[in-house]
């Protein structure tokens, strides 16, 4: 599953190309100011420098087109040409239960292959034995778990330093 910041961008991207501009100008980031918006984007300012054209007039067209997605709660321009973007609740719960139906999508493709490797501390085996002892392991199993069901994506393996032994779970 793409990210969301992807999939507002490709339709920030839209938006940008429909009025003749270059999709790159629709890049969506977090935004600075979260009493404004969730997420912002500048590219208006950008494009109105390559078009020499007013940035508000670009964001004006820009958020005309945003508010035909659907998607968003409230798009609105600050100062030259910032782009704030808020998102309806129920785009926000949809994705949520698409997540929900395949948690294993949440994961990035960057592991594919590879190990991860847990190293924790186990029981000083030259010390009296305590309760307390068994936290470190049992989290480090606990974590391991989590990535069982990855389908092949990630692999995870816990190891536990006991003195000169090692062990693998």
């Amino acid at each position: 599953m793409t990210s969301l910041l992807s999939e507002l961008t490709a339709i920030a991207g839209t938006a940008f190309a429909a009025e003749n501009l270059s999709a790159a100008f629709g890049q969506v980031q977090l935004s600075d100011r979260p009493d404004l918006a969730q997420f912002q984007c500048n590219g208006a300012l950008t494009a109105a420098k390559q078009a020499k054209a007013n940035p508000r007039h670009i964001a004006e067209r820009i958020r005309t087109r945003l508010n035909e997605s659907g998607l968003f709660e409230d798009v609105s321009i600050a100062g030259p040409g910032f782009i704030n973007l808020r998102l309806k609740d129920h785009a926000l719960e949809q994705r949520l239960q698409r997540l929900a139906s395949r948690p294993e999508a949440a994961l990035p493709e960057s592991g594919r292959g590879k190990t991860l490797v847990l190293d924790f501390g186990g029981p000083n085996i030259a010390k009296p034995m305590h309760v307390a002892i068994c936290g470190q392991p049992s989290l480090a199993i606990a974590c391991s778990g989590c990535f069982a069901p990855t389908a092949g994506r990630w692999s995870a393996m816990s190891i536990s330093a006991t003195g000169d032994c090692r062990w693998a779970n």
